[in-house]
Formats: C-alpha cells, sequence, structure tokens
C-alpha cells in the first residue's frame, strides 16, 4: 500500500537473515514492542519501495526510558526487488532521509572465513571491502566524494556489542566483512581471495548500506550471526596449520637460543650461517612429509658433527666446514626427480600490470 506521507523517525533497523523467517517483530510476541503499521510503501525518485513497517518500543524496555518509533525494512529489501539494474537500496535510503532518520541497525548472516569463528558466533565487524560491481547512485544524495575512515558508526557500535556481549555467547568485538555479488554464494577460490586479503566474515549486504548511510547523514551498525563456515574453510585443518607454523617458530626461537647461549655463548652476525636454506633444502629434499623431512634433518645434523669430529685431522679446515653443505648438495642431487620446490619459494609478491 503506497502512503502519501512518510512517518517522521530517528531510528531505522534493516533486517536481514536473522529476521527473514519470521513476521517481525508480531512473531517474537515481546513485551513493549507494539506494531503500528505494516506494508507501507513510499514514491521516491527512483521508483516505489519495498514494504515497511513502523513499530514501536515503549518507555519500559528504552534506556531513557521514552518511547522510539523504529521504521523496519525486511531482508536487505532483496527480497522484492533485484539487486542488479535497479535502485532497491536507494528507495529505501532516500524514504529514510526524507523521515528523518539518524541510526540504523541492520542484522543478518554471514560465512566464516576467519577459523576462529564458528556456527552461532556473533560479530559486528568495523570494516569493509567491496567486491561488487553494482552500480552506485551515490551522486543522488550528495554532490561530494564521500571518506569512508570509521563508516561504521563507533558509538553505534559500542552500544551493539555492550548489548550483544550480554545476550550472546561469543562475540567478536571486531572484523573486516567481505561484501560479495549476489544472488549465488561465494565459490572456495573467491572465499580464499577473501581470506588472502584479511576478510573475516562474508556477506551480501553491508554494501551500499552503510555508504548510503553516511550519504543521508546517518549512524550506522550491523551484526552478523555466522551460519556456516565460507566455502572452502576447514577450521580444523587451518587451526592444525596455525598450531604448525606457531610450533616451527617455537622450535626456531629454542634454535636460535641454543646457539647464542649453549653453543657459541654469544650473539653474532650470520651465527645460522645459512640453516634456513638447508632447512629449506630438507622440507624439498622429504618433499614436505614429516618423517622423510626429521630424516634429512638427522642426516645434515650428523654431517654436522662429523664436521667436528674431524677438526684436528691433516684435512684442510675449509672442507671440513663445506662437509654438512656437500652432503646436503649431494643427496638433493640424487632426490631432485622424486621432489620439488614449493611453487612460490623465492618468488615475489608482485600485482599484474606492475
Amino acid at each position: 500500500m503506497i502512503c502519501k506521507e512518510i512517518p517522521k523517525t530517528m531510528y531505522c533497523h534493516i533486517g536481514g537473515s536473522g529476521t527473514w523467517g519470521c513476521e517481525f517483530p508480531e512473531d517474537l510476541n515481546m513485551e513493549g514492542i507494539t506494531l503500528l503499521k505494516r506494508d507501507m510503501e513510499f514514491e521516491t525518485p527512483f521508483g516505489v519501495t519495498a514494504c515497511m513497517k513502523l513499530y514501536e518500543m515503549d518507555a519500559s524496555i528504552t534506556a531513557d526510558h521514552k518511547p522510539r518509533q523504529v521504521l523496519y525494512v525486511p531482508f536487505h529489501v532483496w527480497k522484492w526487488l533485484s539487486p542488479y539494474n535497479d535502485t532497491p537500496s536507494e528507495r529505501i535510503f532516500w524514504a529514510l532521509r526524507e523521515a528523518g532518520v539518524k541510526y540504523i541497525l541492520a542484522d543478518g548472516s554471514g560465512g566464516g572465513i576467519n577459523p576462529l569463528l564458528e556456527p552461532g558466533d556473533i560479530i559486528c565487524p568495523q570494516d569493509f571491502i567491496d567486491y561488487t560491481k553494482r552500480v552506485s547512485y551515490l551522486g543522488k544524495f550528495t554532490p561530494y566524494s564521500m571518506r569512508m575512515r570509521e563508516i561504521i558508526c563507533p558509538d553505534l557500535h559500542r552500544i551493539l556489542l555492550e548489548k550483544a556481549s550480554g545476550v550472546f555467547r561469543r562475540v567478536f568485538r571486531t572484523g573486516i566483512y567481505g561484501v560479495a555479488e549476489a544472488p549465488r554464494f561465494e565459490s572456495a577460490a573467491e572465499i580464499q581471495k577473501m581470506y588472502a586479503d584479511h576478510c573475516d566474515v562474508c556477506g551480501q549486504t553491508m554494501m551500499p548500506e552503510a555508504a548510503l548511510a553516511r550519504a543521508i547523514g546517518a549512524c550506522y551498525a550491523a551484526l552478523y550471526v555466522i551460519s556456516n563456515s565460507a566455502e572452502g574453510i576447514n577450521p580444523n585443518r587451518d587451526m592444525k596449520c596455525s598450531i604448525c607454523v606457531m610450533a616451527s617458530g617455537m622450535l626456531a626461537a629454542i634454535g636460535g637460543a641454543y646457539l647464542s647461549i649453549g653453543d657459541i655463548n654469544m650473539f653474532s652476525k650470520n651465527m645460522v650461517s645459512g640453516r634456513g636454506y638447508t632447512a629449506l633444502s630438507m622440507v624439498i629434499l622429504g618433499n614436505r612429509k614429516p618423517l622423510w623431512v626429521a630424516l634429512g634433518g638427522l642426516v645434515y645434523g650428523f654431517a654436522q658433527s662429523l664436521q667436528f669430529r674431524l677438526q684436528g685431522v691433516n684435512i684442510p679446515p675449509q672442507l671440513v666446514q663445506m662437509l654438512p653443505y656437500i652432503l646436503t648438495l649431494v643427496v638433493l642431487l640424487f632426490a631432485r626427480k622424486k621432489s620439488s620446490a614449493p611453487a612460490a619459494s623465492g618468488k615475489h609478491y608482485y600485482q599484474k600490470g606492475e
């Protein structure tokens, strides 16, 4: 039903996956929340908006004990309009600007990219990376180029975290939201790209909402529940990899401490004498299999001990010092056909066009 007048209010709730499966707020039967109007549509320069609702929170559930009216937008408006070749978000935010909205809270669900995130966790991102190619109509709202610093309102974000922490078991206070194209889900390769870009969660809704909220002068913050691990993300495998990396770092630290305290009893430049490259050769020799890598390390250790034993024998000292490295090269020479170096070893990272 198209309404001639847009109700005035400072507050808006954009519903997502968390409220999609029910009639919000009617199905919650919460005391202190009353539905005032429903099925409201408004004419805008971009076309007719999706249906919106207006509900009221009475003084018994608000922090300052004053009633608040809230405009509710179901499911980020995508349930009614396609985000392509159309302007669903622009229609909604034009109406929100006319209503005088200054505070916008959004909810939704997302796929966990960070291995620490588990289904059922809550995350409140403080920034985003937009991978979409959606047409922007921000120029219809402001003639200026907008800055994206603190695009998520710090004050609203803090309040949202405080309230969520008292209700949910695990709430992550920060994170990067990767915005993907809709209506399909992301591929495993796309998720790996987001993982490399340090995204923690992926979804399809934070943009253009966050930018449009700034364009109309409103504060914006969002809360997402982790519904599943993103495509290709295996938390158990990734956690094992993280543990292995931490363990290797600890062992390297112990080795360095032994060299500087136990063996040489002092710290000097180049004291490791290329042992890192020797370790890499052991990984290649063992074809990245733990047992074979350990065996290669024992072979190198044997050559190192033999070097010390041969000191004082009538052999040139330079040859004795070269013994571990010669043995390593000989073994690699015979094992080269059965092993291969890591594909990215020794390669510099650069972007296309550089």
